[in-house]
Parts: structure tokens; C-alpha cells; sequence
């Protein structure tokens, strides 16, 4: 039971004996504690998904010139805008999202991957209607506009929780490189999963199966080292850190560290092993990821607390 509607004796006892006070965000009881924030949630876990699997998916495409892979690539970012436009609430006020360009990370990120989902429509449109191939030099433009911008959406959504230094367990420059990782490893994974039914010839899959690997390596280093770093914080971001370990543990552990972590990594293992039919397993393998993605930007969202009020 909350205590947030307890009286100031239970209050006390509570905070005698050490049990975090969990006051959620909206009621107008004043109790000194932690107080829960309830504004951002599973809507904005699936938003840093799609973007962070469709800036990879679209940066790695157009690198190798797969024209159909950046059209995958701008259509899940297309859809990440179209949520993002249903949450604003009207899609008239995504304008007053760009009117803080150079002092917001949300302005900063809304113009980028506009722009990205723009540039990448051109960049598709010219390859299919004007028959331009997907590989040839015209793309290298594209192709120094594109990779930056990629490389920013898949950092963005950390650099947009750790701008909230009200929130100890975000407000840390930790939380961008463990965005990096989160997208990367999402993106790799799914873009060796599409390769088999895009037929795209001489695909280096067992290359970038190795790169995938190597992401989902790097995503448990940089998980490990965010929570090892919040528990040994201050006092807000280790409730929120003990409350992802354990209140959140079907989130944490099921969903970001068993499917989105060591499944994907054992799948990998085998299709690089030849343990197993390639397309079957790296299919299953990107469907585990992606939940994982979601249920672990969930988890970390979910957990923010703010500091005590005093």
C-alpha cells in the first residue's frame, strides 16, 4: 500500500526505519519522500524503439546501398513521428516543438528526425522513380547528411531523460551511450532478419552477425555499468535503481536482460555456428530484441523518481 495517503505517524515510521515514501505524481498530498513520475511510459519506450531501429535500419542500408533497407528505414521512423504526434495531442503542436532549436533537446530531436525522415523519402524517391541506382555517387551526399543524423536519433532519447536533473536515476551521461547500445544492437538484429526476405544479394551476414554480437556484448557492459553507477548514487537514484532491480524485475530481467539480451545473443551464436535454419532463428532472434528494447526503455522510464521533497 502507498504511503502517500498514510498518516504522518505511519509516515514517520516509515521513514525511521528506512522504507522509500513513493508520493505519484499529480496528488496533492505534501509528504516528504520520493515522488513518483507517471508522465512519460510505455508510449515513449515504443517511440525510442522505432527510432533507434530505424536510424540503424536506414543508416546501414545506405551505406551498402540497399535502397529497399532505407525505405524500411523511413518508414519506422515515419511511424515513431506519427506516435510521437499522437501524444503531443494534435499534430499542429509539433510546431511549437521547433521553436526552442539550439536550446532543447526535444526541439533539437523533433527537427533532426524530421529532417532525416524527409531526406530519406527523397533519397528513396529518387532512387525508385528516377532510377537512380541505390549505390552510385549521388548517394555519398546522402550518405554525409543521413549517417550524423542516424547517430544523433540513436542517442537522443538518453540525452533527453538525462536533461531532467530533477530525476537522479536519468540525469546522468551514462544514459546516452546506453541508448547508443539499446538502438544499435535492436538495429543490427533486425536488419539481419530482413536480409533473408529481401533477398539482397551478397549480404555480409555472418559480418554483421558479428557486429550484432559485438552490440549486445557492449549493451550489457553499459547496462551493468549505468545500474552499478545509480546504486552507488545519491539517495533518489538508488531507490529508483533498487526499485528497477527488484519492483521492475519481470521488466528488467525477463524482458530487457533474458529477451533482449541473452536470447538474441544464443540465437546468434547458433545461426553464426550453423546450428540452425539462419532465417527462422535470426527472425525470432529480432522479435526477442525488440521486446526486450521496449521492456527495458520501459523499465528505466518507469523507475524515475524525483528527489525528496523537504
Amino acid at each position: 500500500m502507498s504511503l502517500m495517503n498514510a498518516n504522518p505517524l505511519a509516515a514517520a515510521i516509515a521513514g525511521e526505519f528506512g522504507m522509500p515514501i513513493v508520493l505519484r505524481q499529480g496528488t496533492l498530498h505534501f509528504v516528504s519522500g520520493y515522488k513518483l513520475q507517471t508522465l512519460w511510459g510505455f508510449r515513449e519506450a515504443a517511440i525510442f524503439t522505432l527510432e533507434g531501429v530505424g536510424a540503424t535500419t536506414l543508416a546501414g542500408c545506405l551505406l551498402l546501398g540497399w535502397a529497399t533497407g532505407v525505405a524500411l528505414g523511413v518508414a519506422l521512423i515515419a511511424v515513431a513521428v506519427l506516435l510521437l504526434l499522437s501524444h503531443l495531442g494534435h499534430p499542429a503542436k509539433a510546431l511549437l516543438a521547433l521553436r526552442n532549436v539550439g536550446r532543447s533537446w526535444i526541439s533539437n530531436g523533433t527537427a533532426v528526425i524530421g529532417a532525416t525522415t524527409l531526406l530519406g523519402a527523397l533519397y528513396v524517391a529518387l532512387h525508385g522513380l528516377a532510377g537512380l541506382p541505390a549505390g552510385g555517387g549521388w548517394s555519398q551526399a546522402f550518405a554525409w547528411l543521413l549517417v550524423p543524423a542516424a547517430l544523433f536519433i540513436l542517442v537522443y532519447p538518453g540525452l533527453v531523460l538525462s536533461a531532467s536533473p530533477a530525476i537522479p536515476f536519468w540525469s546522468s551521461g551514462l544514459l546516452p551511450v546506453l541508448s547508443l547500445a539499446l538502438g544499435l544492437s535492436s538495429g543490427l538484429c533486425t536488419l539481419l532478419a530482413l536480409l533473408p526476405p529481401l533477398g539482397v544479394a551478397g549480404a555480409p551476414v555472418e559480418g554483421l552477425g558479428r557486429w550484432a554480437l559485438l552490440s549486445l556484448g557492449a549493451l550489457a557492459v553499459c547496462l551493468a555499468v549505468y545500474v552499478a553507477v545509480m546504486l552507488q548514487s545519491v539517495a533518489a537514484a538508488y531507490e529508483s535503481a533498487w526499485r528497477l532491480l527488484r519492483r521492475e524485475a519481470l521488466l528488467f530481467w525477463g524482458g530487457g536482460c533474458g529477451l533482449g539480451l541473452a536470447l538474441p545473443a544464443l540465437l546468434l551464436a547458433l545461426t553464426l555456428g550453423g546450428q540452425g535454419p539462419a532465417a527462422p532463428l535470426l527472425a525470432l532472434g529480432a522479435a526477442a530484441k525488440l521486446s526486450g528494447d521496449v521492456a527495458l526503455r520501459y523499465a528505466i522510464i518507469k523507475v524515475g523518481l524525483f528527489d525528496p521533497v523537504f
